[in-house]
């Protein structure tokens, strides 16, 4: 409205106008993966959203869920910068998922696609073969072998042993029996005069 000095004149209204930031929220954060899964943490990575909203990203926050369970629970205190961070103090054998928010001066995105579930357990490997069997005993018809446990056992334990065996003449090879739980197997059945080799393998839970 104007003013002078006889008095002051009729206001002039502006059109509505809404107070709002220039910038929205981001684009959800993309490629949730997971690694380096052990019985009491994994490694989170993900990649930057789309779109950042018009604001600089001020960083990103992570949620954890059990399997069976309606409750995500933060993982995060404090906002993470990077693009990865290690959860921690899982529950072994409990299956777990994730997501991930972007976070600027909006507010928060929405979540990413939740990760799969992963199970908190340590990896577990291909046991080394156990010892050169040793033939203990033998007859026409059959023969004793017997070998020591390897070395390794590729992080779970050894559930059994599969012997093998083949003709020397021969490329193929017989299994005898598998998931064994001892250390010395008579094979039976064998060619009076014939010349057989045999190998034992190493099994785990793997």
């Amino acid at each position: 409205m104007g003013v002078n000095k006889y008095g002051v004149g009729e206001p002039l209204e502006s059109e509505a106008v809404k107070a709002l930031d220039p910038f929205t929220v981001p684009s959800p954060p993309k490629s949730l993966e997971i690694s380096n899964v052990t019985k009491e943490s994994m490694t989170l990575c993900w990649a930057r959203p789309e779109s950042d909203g018009g604001n600089e990203i001020s960083g990103y926050v992570i949620e954890r869920r059990e399997k069976n369970s309606l409750r995500w629970i933060r993982v995060n205190k404090k906002p993470v910068y990077d693009l990865r961070i290690k959860s921690s103090g899982l529950r072994e054998g409990c299956e777990y998922e994730y997501r991930v928010y972007a976070e600027n001066a909006a507010g928060l995105s929405l979540p990413s696609d939740s990760s799969p579930l992963i199970k908190a357990e340590d990896p577990v490997f291909l046991p080394s073969p156990p010892s050169r069997p040793k033939i203990m005993d033998h007859t026409r018809s059959h023969i004793i072998i017997g070998w020591t446990k390897p070395l390794f056992d590729g992080g779970g334990p050894i559930i059994g042993y599969t012997v093998e065996y083949k003709l020397t003449s021969e490329t193929d090879w017989s299994t005898a029996i598998q998931c064994l739980r001892g250390t010395e197997y008579t094979v039976m059945g064998l060619t009076s005069g014939a010349e057989y080799v045999f190998r034992v393998r190493s099994v785990n839970k793997i």
